[in-house]
């Protein structure tokens, strides 16, 4: 059942309200105003300050919820008494938007200014004490079915002064969007919420779901970010994993739960910035930087796991800095699965056959540093698929038929040799992929002979 905040009515109906014929409880369309944000049915990102469908506190790409295929679940009525469970007050919002043909005899504003009116016993729900379980892992009996919704985990982060179990995020005052909800970024694994204090922003990472492994490996990775933090690790944004940080409502009481508090890094994503086609020194010096990167990951026998353009930020400065470390690899990580694969766009067609070790990041290295050449030295090639990244998981299945491959092959020496690389990795099963700097060094002993 569906909860419609237009006309305050239980409709059995998934995807249409029958009482006033809104989709899927109210959805509209909205413009993104904060970025990384992720749609709810592909996993992919959100356009920052472009036009997004919203439902209550889920997001989709506008083609995605016109092609749903399931609904995620929203609100679903206490089967005990009938009464909503609903954690989060939703503002309300023009039933035209989501309905042309219902009219509306208030205006917008007056609309923005109402809250919804719930069934007798929410109020209750929202301000129960309920008893507080304490010990050294809150979390060791919750189990995946009993973890808390992202409805209940917001009412925490709503009150967070009240939740906060850790001295490093009591002060923290939570960002919130023009609808007044937290602001959030949600990926296939955790919520990223926005947060601020003394000035200064930050990020609080919340698990959406439960992960043991995922949590063990950020412990581990927090020690060793720790130990070897300074010039070698710039790239990495400041980060620290909090054991039992703050209470959460689990049936009918509070437990702690971890979080990952980081640094809030400014800045564009790479895609983004070669989209705005900086001059060429500006590219220039992101290729240095990004050289430099690769060059520390081999030195200390790390790897990101998911090099992107989306996961790679670039400063004002031209420095870069990494984000989601789902996927990293350290030498404590040597026993364990692959995460997963990565973005296609940028890994190895037989990526799911590699093994995970600190030279799982090879390929994608590659293709990044040539793609920021290839942009450095013809602009026009940030086009060459429309806003996507300039390669794509059809280029590396087909190497010798690929468009783009075969237009670097008319270009400066370095990329050519480049790209022959790849092309030769791409047709390998299981290649042996160099370092990016022994390949750029064979590539300069090509020059000279």
């Amino acid at each position: 059942m569906v909860y419609c905040q237009y006309c305050r009515k239980w409709s059995e109906n998934d995807y249409r309200c029958p009482y006033c014929g809104s989709n899927y409880g109210g959805g509209f369309e909205i413009t993104i105003q904060f970025s990384d944000a992720k749609c709810d049915k592909c996993g992919r990102q959100l356009p920052y300050k472009g036009l997004a469908w919203r439902v209550q506190n889920h997001y989709f790409h506008l083609e995605c919820y016109r092609n749903k295929s399931e609904p995620p679940p929203i609100i679903n009525p206490d089967s005990k008494n009938g009464n909503p469970k609903i954690n989060i007050p939703i503002k309300n919002v023009d039933v035209t938007k989501t309905n042309p043909n219902k009219k509306s005899s208030k205006t917008i504003f007056d609309i923005l200014n109402e809250k919804v009116s719930f069934q007798p016993g929410y109020e209750n729900h929202a301000k129960e004490n309920l008893p507080i379980k304490s010990k050294l892992e809150d979390i060791d009996d919750v189990s995946e079915t009993k973890w808390p919704s992202f409805d209940t985990i917001n009412w925490s982060f709503l009150e967070i002064e009240k939740n906060a179990d850790h001295e490093k995020i009591k002060n923290f005052e939570i960002m919130k969007n023009f609808m007044d909800d937290p602001l959030t970024s949600r990926g296939q694994f955790a919520i990223v919420y926005k947060v601020k204090s003394n000035n200064k922003f930050f990020a609080l990472r919340f698990f959406s779901r439960k992960n043991t492994g995922a949590m063990k490996k950020y412990k581990l990775l927090h020690e060793f970010y720790e130990k070897n933090k300074g010039d070698k690790l710039s790239f990495l944004i400041d980060f620290e994993y909090l054991v039992n940080a703050i209470y959460v409502q689990v049936e009918k009481e509070k437990k702690r739960f971890p979080l990952l508090k980081m640094d809030w890094v400014e800045g564009k994503t790479l895609e983004k910035f070669l989209e705005e086609l900086p001059d060429k020194n500006k590219i220039k010096m992101v290729k240095k930087y990004f050289k430099k990167m690769i060059d520390s990951m081999e030195e200390l026998k790390i790897a990101h796991g998911d090099l992107h353009p989306k996961n790679i930020i670039v400063e004002d400065t031209e420095k870069l800095k990494l984000v989601d470390y789902d996927c990293f690899y350290i030498d404590e990580f040597n026993n364990f699965p692959m995460p997963e694969i990565g973005d296609k766009d940028c890994q190895h067609p037989n990526r799911l056959n590699f093994q995970f070790n600190h030279e799982i990041d090879r390929f994608s290295a590659l293709v990044l540093y040539l793609a920021i050449s290839v942009i450095e030295e013809k602009p026009e090639m940030v086009n060459a698929r429309k806003g996507e990244f300039i390669f794509s998981s059809a280029d590396y299945l087909d190497p010798d038929n690929s468009d783009v491959f075969n237009k670097i092959l008319s270009l400066s020496d370095e990329n050519r040799e480049l790209v022959k690389f790849v092309i030769q990795y791409c047709k390998e099963k299981n290649p042996n992929i160099e370092s990016l700097d022994s390949l750029l060094k064979k590539t300069t002993q090509k020059k000279t002979k």
